[in-house]
């Protein structure tokens, strides 16, 4: 490391007209652990294509994909670097939560050992980053799934954007089995 730049570690940014993008951009650029590059994936449709593009691009051992409506805690990074560094090679990803105004606490933040997912192409299917985690758990890899919040997941909340995203929600965890569902059914209702 110097002067805070981790050599290895590269960010992504998933932009897709988010008002929210540069506030993004700058908690990416205030971590502790800042990575030596970051790439923005603009304006890429469908979702998979967006992820397929990242995946094309990937250059560093280790990259973090962010959205650009969340909004980073400084050590985001830093926790996520140090627990992925400290694991065995059969981790391909470790993941934070982030904070959602409906939701409550959400999955979201991943850092990935690159050269496990750069060759991947996702289908474009429903859940197309839930299929990711199924395809490589199929290979024998582990994901480790933190349960601390680093940030915030700043979403549009004009009603009828937060109807469809809580209808893609409800589809994807019917479709996945999630095993949050339950939870975020109850968050829902409390919301």
């Amino acid at each position: 490391m110097r002067n805070g730049i981790i050599d290895n570690l590269e960010a992504s940014i998933m932009w897709c007209g988010e008002e929210t993008f540069k506030e993004c951009l700058e908690s990416v650029k205030s971590q502790t652990f800042k990575p030596a590059h970051i790439e923005i994936i603009k304006d890429v449709r469908p979702i998979n294509e967006s992820v397929n593009a990242r995946h094309g691009k990937l250059k560093k051992k280790y990259s973090v994909k962010v959205d650009a409506d969340m909004i980073l805690d400084p050590k985001c990074f830093e926790v996520l670097y140090k627990k992925i560094v400290g694991l065995g090679d059969e981790y391909w990803a470790v993941s934070v939560m982030l904070d959602d105004p409906f939701i409550g606490k959400m999955g979201g933040v991943h850092i990935q050992r690159s050269e496990y997912i750069q060759d991947i192409v996702l289908p474009n299917i429903m859940g197309c980053d839930r299929y990711l985690v199924d395809l490589m758990k199929r290979k024998g890899f582990k994901h480790l799934e933190l349960e601390e919040i680093f940030g915030i997941h700043k979403c549009d909340t004009d009603p009828e954007t937060v109807f469809k995203r809580h209808l893609r929600m409800g589809q994807k965890h019917s479709r996945f089995k999630s095993v949050r569902h339950e939870d975020w059914i109850k968050n829902i209702g409390h919301k």
